[in-house]
């Protein structure tokens, strides 16, 4: 047995809220040295290792902190709402967490380049608020990474996990999941939101059974408590 505290949904939220609390107050005195400026304001290193002490904790807590056990038996449909509700909880967590490590690299730049002798052009300093494609590339990355592998090892994102559920695999061993053709399904169906009638059927919804849990062959089980 691990000697780890487990921590219960309530908990396990109420430590994420606090923490992103923090990074978005890191956010606040960011821009306050500059009202018109967002990501262009002068470096400033002691918010850069806030950011990025912040984001490192945040991120260990939403993917590592040991979690209660599920409770077996709970034969409940995972409805749209707790779906909707779960993926709003992971897209706030990733935009803060993702924010917070661009933000902390930009402000640390100059530092960690003399750390490492790298000599940075002066355009790179005068305007730290280029991500450039691959910078984009790297997030669209990290974001579809965070929705495919957590399902695919078998643990639920921070957000299903505080409302209660989780992705299991088809009971039936000969069923192969594809989680990731669930998640580009999930993420079609959560991007069409003007012909949301026509992606959601009230059938499904009485058995908590979507048609991109069916493309990925794969079911949400409620696992509780609420």
């Amino acid at each position: 047995m691990s000697s780890r505290i487990a921590l219960d949904r309530t908990v396990y939220a109420g430590v994420l809220i606090t923490l992103l609390v923090g990074i978005f107050a890191g956010f606040a005195h960011y821009s306050d040295v500059d009202s018109d400026c967002i990501l262009s304001c002068p470096q400033q290193p002691e918010v850069g290792y806030w950011l990025a002490g912040l984001a490192a904790v945040t991120a260990y807590a939403a993917l590592f902190a040991p979690r209660a056990a599920p409770v077996p038996g709970l034969d409940r449909p995972v409805n749209i709402w707790r779906r909707c509700a779960a993926f709003l909880v992971d897209v706030h967590l990733l935009f803060f967490v993702i924010g917070a490590a661009y933000m902390a690299f930009q402000q640390l730049m100059p530092r960690l380049a003399e750390a490492f002798w790298i000599s940075v052009p002066a355009s790179d300093v005068s305007e730290p608020d280029r991500v450039g494609p691959l910078g984009n590339l790297l997030i669209l990355g990290v974001m579809a990474s965070y929705f495919w592998l957590q399902p695919l090892f078998g643990r639920a994102t921070p957000g299903q996990y505080i409302m209660g559920y989780r992705i299991e695999n088809d009971p039936d061993p000969d069923v192969r999941p594809r989680h990731f053709y669930r998640m580009i399904a999930a993420y079609v169906a959560a991007s069409s939101l003007h012909i949301w009638g026509w992606f959601v059927k009230y059938e499904d919804t009485i058995k908590g059974n979507y048609w991109w849990d069916r493309i990925g062959q794969t079911r949400a089980v409620f696992v509780g408590p609420y």
